[in-house]
């Protein structure tokens, strides 16, 4: 029985061990910033959500102004994922050459574009976020690691030898491209934070008559379960108190 019991001991702590061990990716919801050097020049900051996807193994990523061209702004989404060994972590951004990253027409002539040789007929195109592969000279569906950085970091960086493509293509799954649109290099993904529903004070994402309870709940102990303060400071004063609640109120009202 002794050993029995070690032997139990010691699988209980190496799972223990391979739990400590997973990045929790519900840290990284909220919002991010994209910086990167566009092909043209200059720097780009674009503003993305991350949100956990369905399955709890990766992190839906959303920006509704990836890039404009000609006046017209495009949406984009993606996935992202986290590894960690040890005290480090890095950030994996997903490509996938299945889905498009936007379903956005892009109308303008095939001219436009730098040709890859691509036909260029069809009216309707996709565009799809890839990178080239140095060793073979395509464009393809791949994980762009980032730098491994010490846990607790909030900044990014991809290698420079990894760029992202903005790919428009005529078909899904991508299977040849008409031609790129723009291509990003030094790539920093940051991460901002948790993006506050203002009168969402128990953090269930909506508004309503349980916000106030809680709140006053605090008032009343000084303490509440799930209690976030600054979702509770309606007026932005800093402090909490019944105008907070007053607030709280108006804003059901309001919806």
């Amino acid at each position: 029985m002794k050993h029995v019991r070690i032997l139990a001991i010691s699988i209980l702590a190496t799972f223990i061990t391979a739990l400590q061990a997973q990045p929790s990716l519900q840290q990284f919801e909220g919002q991010w910033t994209m910086t990167a050097s566009p092909f043209e020049g200059g720097t780009d900051e674009i503003s993305f959500t991350a949100s956990m996807a369905d399955h709890g193994q990766s992190l839906k990523c959303h920006a509704d102004r990836f890039m404009v061209r000609n006046g017209k702004s495009y949406p984009m989404d993606w996935t992202m994922t986290v590894e960690q060994d040890g005290e480090k972590l890095r950030i994996g951004w997903l490509l996938d050459a299945e889905q498009p990253a936007s379903t956005e027409e892009f109308q303008q002539p095939a001219s436009h574009y730098a040709l890859f040789g691509a036909d260029p007929d069809g009216s309707h195109r996709y565009i799809y976020l890839l990178s080239e592969n140095i060793e073979t000279q395509k464009l393809e569906a791949l994980t762009l690691w980032s730098e491994w950085m010490p846990t607790g970091s909030s900044t990014f960086a991809l290698p420079k030898t990894q760029q992202i493509y903005a790919v428009v293509s005529k078909n899904r799954p991508y299977d040849g491209a008409v031609g790129y649109i723009d291509i990003w290099a030094s790539t920093k993904l940051t991460y901002i934070g948790q993006q506050t529903l203002l009168g969402d004070v128990n953090g269930d994402g909506k508004v309503d008559v349980s916000d106030v309870v809680c709140t006053v709940n605090y008032l009343l102990k000084g303490t509440a379960d799930h209690f976030d303060a600054k979702a509770a400071d309606t007026n932005g004063d800093n402090v909490i108190d019944v105008a907070d609640v007053t607030g709280i109120v108006r804003i059901i009202r309001s919806i």
